[in-house]
């Protein structure tokens, strides 16, 4: 019989830090640190986790962008647009998410590359529907089977979001699908259904 485990965490919220779990099916995720942030006109989402999986096939699982919509029932649409320059991807990812009652769909179009170190996404401001986007993924293999992956995005919604708290979700909302995507991305590399 599976247990279902937890990914935990702490985030700062006003100056209080706060734990939180969230539940992960099956999942050896372990989320060492996260800050969240709603800045004037972006989100900023930074997490530290440790996979139970091999590096490589980590990258493979998430550099696998017809397939990537598949880690996350957010995610209605994913696949690779081509390469505009060499060493570089174009990716899109669409998908679903609601504030409350407002539910939008929202399209991502991103140059990719991978770094030394890991993978590094930029917006495509006017195919979006953000204004400016900036995504790194650091990785580093501890040891043969784990993963530890230094993860970091800043984006600016092109889109009206409510504005007392809107921001603040949209930040918090990222985080969690961002959490729950990597569990599922986790599974996968360790061919797990």
């Amino acid at each position: 019989m599976r247990r279902r485990a937890a990914a935990c965490g702490f985030v700062s919220l006003g100056g209080a830090a706060l734990l939180f779990c969230l539940p992960v099916s099956a999942s050896a995720l372990e989320v060492v640190a996260v800050d969240t942030a709603a800045e004037s006109r972006s989100i900023r989402v930074e997490l530290e986790v440790v996979l139970d999986a091999p590096m490589d096939r980590v990258i493979d699982v998430l550099t696998d962008y017809d397939r990537i919509h598949e880690l996350h029932p957010r995610f209605r649409d994913s696949g690779d647009l081509g390469s505009p320059a060499p060493g570089v991807t174009e990716v899109y990812t669409v998908f679903r998410g609601c504030l409350a009652v407002f539910c939008r769909t929202v399209r991502r179009v991103e140059r990719l590359q991978r770094t030394p170190t890991g993978l590094l996404a930029v917006e495509v401001p006017g195919r979006s529907d953000f204004a400016e986007g900036r995504t790194e993924w650091r990785f580093r293999a501890e040891g043969n089977q784990r993963t530890r992956l230094y993860y970091r995005a800043v984006l600016e919604p092109d889109f009206l979001l409510p504005p007392l708290f809107g921001r603040r979700v949209l930040a918090e909302m990222t985080r969690e699908t961002t959490v729950e995507m990597l569990a599922a991305a986790e599974r996968v590399a360790r061919g797990e259904p």
